[in-house]
């Protein structure tokens, strides 16, 4: 029988880190060795779990943000190409954020100040881990 995922300050701290770089829950999980863990019963047992936790995703979103403002702006890179599925999925995915953190209006507010928010975002990761006595 194989044993069973335990949560500890290390497990956690390699899943939040993975989860602000990633916004995928299955990767973070794969990145912290936890694969066939329970994530989702852990953010429900730990509130500093589930602040670093909300604090990795607003991270992960405010550098999708940066990346799409800076687009929107600059263009892409001469060696990147994006598809029109791409396109969609990036849209799809900031508006479901924006909603979940309270509006289309406040989105575009965190646009404009895109890179602030990603530094105040990686901040409070950083802070959060720290509280758990995590090294990212």
């Amino acid at each position: 029988m194989p044993r069973k995922k335990i949560w500890n300050k290390t497990t956690e701290g390699k899943f939040i880190a993975a989860l602000a770089r990633t916004s995928n829950v299955t990767e973070s999980l794969r990145k912290a060795s936890m694969t066939g863990a329970d994530p989702y019963a852990q953010r429900m047992k730990s509130e500093a779990f589930r602040a670093a936790w909300d604090a990795a995703l607003n991270e992960g979103y405010a550098e999708i943000e940066v990346q799409a403002l800076d687009e929107a702006r600059n263009g892409l890179a001469p060696d990147k190409e994006r598809s029109a599925a791409n396109e969609r999925l990036r849209a799809t995915l900031l508006n479901a954020h924006a909603k979940r953190v309270g509006g289309v209006r406040e989105a575009a507010a965190r646009i404009v100040a895109g890179r602030q928010h990603a530094s105040r975002a990686r901040k409070a990761v950083e802070h959060v881990a720290k509280l758990l006595g995590v090294k990212l």
